[in-house]
């Protein structure tokens, strides 16, 4: 499984923002001049984030909608990327007619599972202090 730019932006922005949650809003091309990342494709990002309610725009900046230790790396992943299966016959049952008789659907399953546990235990806090 890779996951795309979209993903790895989307998550170290949500990351940057919980590193300066207590400072209140911030701004979108401060955000785009620490991720190294233009402020256009940073805007393309945030957007589903937005969307989804994990942040939230106040004056001209953007902040957590909640508390860093509140949102989790699938949530964000998520809502940026969609669906973390390996492979479409996982989410998808009209996607492959042999999905009944593949010798291959648990692991495809299991790996899904496997991703979106770790995903889901690492929260935004833990990113920004940098916690295994």
């Amino acid at each position: 499984m890779k996951v795309s730019t979209k993903g790895r932006y989307g998550l170290r922005s949500m990351a940057d923002l919980a590193l300066h949650y207590n400072n209140g809003p911030a701004l979108l091309k401060d955000i785009a001049k620490r991720q190294e990342v233009s402020m256009k494709y940073l805007d393309h990002v945030i957007k589903p984030l937005r969307e989804k309610g994990y942040i939230e725009r106040i004056k001209n900046g953007y902040m957590l909608s909640r508390p860093p230790e509140k949102i989790n790396c699938l949530e964000i992943l998520n809502a940026v990327e969609g669906s973390l299966a390996p492979v479409n016959c996982v989410d998808n049952t009209e996607f492959c007619n042999k999905r009944n008789t593949c010798p291959t659907i648990n692991v495809w399953r299991e790996i899904k599972k496997s991703v979106e546990g770790v995903l889901k235990r690492k929260t935004l806090k833990d990113i920004a202090e940098k916690k295994d």
